[in-house]
């Protein structure tokens, strides 16, 4: 298993973070690669609730919340997805710094498919999961949809 981590300190409210981050129909709001994330299941939110994300390379994931804190912490287990993974999920955490600042840290656990290795994946990660953060410090303070789906090199 490896693991990346990245976090952002943005300038919203705790629960306009959590508003966010909690909704699976929300993503496309806030993810730069996402283009539209209808939602697979009844409710948008709580254990279980499931989206498809969309994304504008026109692949798709299967997200699913596995558990979660209010205000604190969401996790995903991803599936259904043409990455070289075997297994992924993500771990979205809230910390309230102020009234109108929180630090969002995203952490990915992940296990590569076989015959690739996974360190040689980890510096593209880190460049993309800082991307889609910056997308939801955008979103966060603007209120406006991202629509960014490349990195900068």
């Amino acid at each position: 298993m490896s693991t990346i981590t990245s976090t952002v300190t943005v300038n919203a409210s705790l629960d306009t973070a959590w508003e966010a981050i909690s909704n699976v129909g929300h993503v496309e709001n806030w993810h730069p690669g996402v283009k539209r994330s209808p939602v697979l299941t009844a409710e948008p939110t709580g254990i279980g609730a499931q989206r498809r994300c969309d994304m504008f390379d026109g692949t798709s994931v299967v997200e699913t919340i596995t558990a979660l804190k209010d205000r604190e912490m969401v996790q995903v287990e991803l599936s259904e997805f043409p990455m070289p993974f075997d297994r992924a999920s993500i771990v979205l955490r809230l910390q309230e710094l102020g009234p109108k600042q929180v630090e969002i840290n995203l952490e990915c656990d992940f296990d590569v498919n076989d015959g690739l290795d996974a360190e040689m994946l980890k510096p593209t990660m880190n460049q993309t999961f800082a991307h889609i953060l910056d997308g939801l410090d955008q979103h966060l303070v603007t209120g406006e949809r991202i629509d960014d789906p490349s990195p900068e090199s």
